[in-house]
């Protein structure tokens, strides 16, 4: 076990940082340990133990590619930041993460071997969830947190989106990318009432988009005007190759763009009633003519 660090005993050390750490384990006692870094490190485990780390806001292990799992962080309660971007051996997360309430930066992207992540993640202060590049990653976790302002999923593995995503009230940014195992996206998304920019492209075995539902209106009436989702101004559909249809009720929109759609074979009747459209691209799909309403 490493007691002493230049002379001084490590549970005195509150900041540590080593980047290319050579050891592949960091067998300590941190119980006053404040920030921990060890980017690019040669680490595999950090320890074996559950540590008393009620001092400890942030954990920047990105670019560690041999570690392979995360200790027990359940005495972590102020954590605030888990960089592990690029820790490609990563097949799992410990459970104790959902349990961090103070958590607000999640990073996992281009965790290539991650599989799975806790079913939720409870920190309601949570404001940066990072996937980018987890393609083996199939679930979803649920989320609590209203502060999420950009989600983006590019190259995931996911096969559906969880019921949670309507929770998400400030999100106003959503990509997905070549999830290439997602088939549908849930009409809940239309509950959030922040969101301006879809953009969904690459995936290739989804099959339609989800119609706007009156029941996500939250005055009970049918006016689109009126739907939650009247921020929304920019629709963004590309190489879908089993995209078949869209939705009808798009008149929120100012900017829809498809591409690359080969079995798309129409667009919706309604699209000749938008009066916020300011801009339509339809490139590589099935559409052999347009709806008068449109010329």
């Amino acid at each position: 076990m490493l007691s002493h660090f230049k002379g001084v005993p490590f549970t005195d050390v509150r900041y540590f940082e080593w980047h290319e750490f050579p050891l592949k384990t960091l067998n300590i006692r941190a119980e006053n340990l404040v920030s921990l870094k060890l980017p690019g490190s040669n680490v595999e485990q950090l320890w074996d133990d559950v540590q008393n780390l009620v001092n400890i806001k942030e954990i920047d292990l990105h670019g560690s590619k041999q570690l392979s799992k995360l200790p027990d962080l359940s005495q972590a309660r102020n954590l605030e930041r888990l960089k592990l971007d690029g820790c490609s051996s990563l097949m799992e997360t410990h459970s104790s993460i959902q349990y961090l309430n103070k958590l607000e930066v999640l990073d996992l992207r281009l965790c290539e071997s991650l599989r799975s992540l806790p079913d939720t993640i409870c920190s309601e202060s949570l404001f940066e969830l990072r996937l980018w590049g987890c393609l083996n990653l199939k679930n979803f976790p649920e989320i609590s947190s209203s502060h999420i302002h950009f989600l983006d999923l590019y190259e995931c593995g996911i096969e559906d989106m969880p019921l949670s995503i309507e929770c998400l009230s400030k999100l106003n940014s959503l990509d997905i990318h070549n999830c290439t195992r997602l088939e549908y996206i849930k009409s809940s998304i239309f509950k959030l009432k922040s969101l301006k920019h879809i953009e969904i492209s690459s995936c290739s075995n989804l099959k339609r988009f989800p119609e706007i539902s009156s029941s996500c209106n939250r005055e009970g009436s049918t006016g689109i005007e009126k739907l939650p989702l009247s921020e929304l101004y920019q629709l963004e559909l590309k190489n879908s190759s089993r995209l078949e249809s869209l939705p009808s009720s798009l008149s929120i929109l100012k900017s829809l763009q498809i591409r690359g759609c080969p079995k798309l074979e129409s667009l919706p009747d309604e699209l000749g009633n938008l009066k916020a459209l300011e801009e339509l691209r339809v490139e590589e799909t099935a559409i052999r003519g347009i709806q008068k309403a449109l010329c």
